[in-house]
């Protein structure tokens, strides 16, 4: 079947996490579009995105234990099914509520491939096997965000925003028939259910005392909550404080993607060879300067759009290895709840970030300080929430 460190087994768990950027990003968008389709006003169409983005988060933390219960492979072929099922009704949706709706259960149904591809990435490999193929598999999902936004507008003009949602079903179904076809289950030997529950239960209790697993997850956290502070309002300030052509700006998406994408596979290939800790803590530091770089030129007025693009491909960069280094140390403790682990993961980046998207555009002021000063704040979590959580000895290191 799939061989743990061949290119195929690359490209299908990297599929399976890059349906969050294909189901959210490639939807984006299209929202104009949406909101004409059903005489609604833009705040009843971006609450799709904030139900999605719940509906996300959540399921991460209902899909994990189950994953750890019931094993990777009934809840990944459940999961695309589910997700085929929603992207249709979304399709065919008469009002905006149930498209809202539908969202809702689109993103519980990504949400399983989430906490279930990088439990199967644990299951499968030691340590530094793991950050490695974390790695490459932000590669695949770079390229994903760096594609959608782009091919997401396009399709929606040519086609109408529907045709967004058959390609989502369209990947869903898929995938099914791979899992189906081509996935070996890799979740060790399962004892009763009671017994398991009981396990995934001392293994949450486990988990939140473990302050090797809090600092990379907060560092996590901080990362995706900056990352999405930009998301949220960066397309006002290039388009409507500095002027940019609203079609181009999904090239902006592009360029952070696609360095994502260089730095993903980079951490990849070094994993092995240098300390995994010291290169995380190095690219969380570099993603703070940035950040703070980036909040100079907009307080003293310098900013401008090439600055400003190269510099949000520095931290696409950096970012690249930060997750992917950070995420492979909080799970590298705890495989016999990988499952359990990755979903707590995603919890709390998912609750952090659509918390901080929500609070950037209150924040958001018709100035370019107003968007990155916050990104920079929450930038300077990622080294610090690492050195004042993790254990004296491995901070030290």
């Amino acid at each position: 079947m799939l061989r743990p460190n061949s290119l195929t087994f690359i490209l299908f768990v990297g599929g399976l996490l890059a349906f969050g950027p294909l189901t959210l990003e490639m939807y984006v968008p299209t929202l104009p579009l949406v909101s004409e389709a059903f005489g609604v006003g833009p705040g009843a169409t971006q609450l799709t995105v904030s139900v999605y983005l719940a509906g996300f988060a959540i399921g991460q933390l209902v899909s994990g234990p189950l994953v750890d219960v019931f094993g990777r492979r009934p809840l990944l072929l459940g999961g695309m099914v589910l997700l085929a099922g929603a992207s249709a009704v979304c399709i065919v949706a008469p009002s905006i509520e149930t498209l809202t709706l539908a969202r809702f259960v689109q993103a519980l149904a990504v949400s399983v491939g989430q906490v279930a591809g990088r439990a199967v990435i644990r299951d499968t490999h030691d340590p530094a096997g793991t950050a490695r193929m974390l790695a490459f598999t932000m590669v695949v999902i770079g390229l994903t965000s760096a594609i959608t936004p782009v091919a997401g507008g396009f399709l929606a003009v040519w086609l109408g925003w529907e045709i967004v949602f058959a390609v989502h079903a369209a990947m869903a179904l898929i995938f099914f028939v791979l899992i189906w076809r081509r996935f070996v289950e890799t979740v060790p030997v399962r004892e009763t259910l009671a017994r398991q529950v009981a396990v995934t239960r001392a293994g949450i209790a486990r988990l939140v005392a473990d302050r090797t697993f809090l600092s990379y997850t907060a560092s996590i956290c901080f990362m995706f909550g900056s990352i999405f502070t930009f998301i949220s309002a960066g397309a006002f300030m290039f388009v409507d404080v500095l002027g940019m052509a609203p079609p181009h700006f999904g090239f902006v998406f592009t360029a952070i993607s696609g360095m994502l994408a260089i730095g993903s596979f980079l951490a990849g290939s070094l994993a092995r060879r240098f300390d995994r800790r010291r290169m995380f803590f190095t690219a969380a530091v570099a993603v703070a300067i940035i950040n703070v770089a980036m909040a100079v030129l907009g307080w003293s007025g310098a900013a401008t759009i090439p600055l400003l693009i190269i510099l949000l491909g520095a931290i696409g960069f950096a970012m690249g290895f930060v997750v992917a280094l950070a995420m492979a140390g909080a799970l590298e403790p705890h495989p016999q709840v990988a499952g359990t682990a990755s979903a707590l993961i995603g919890f709390s980046q998912g609750t952090f970030a659509a918390a901080m998207s929500a609070v950037a555009g209150l924040l958001f002021d018709g100035t370019v300080l107003s968007v990155v000063l916050p990104m920079a704040v929450l930038a300077l979590g990622v080294p610090l929430s690492f050195v004042l959580l993790a254990p004296r000895r491995m901070a030290a290191d």
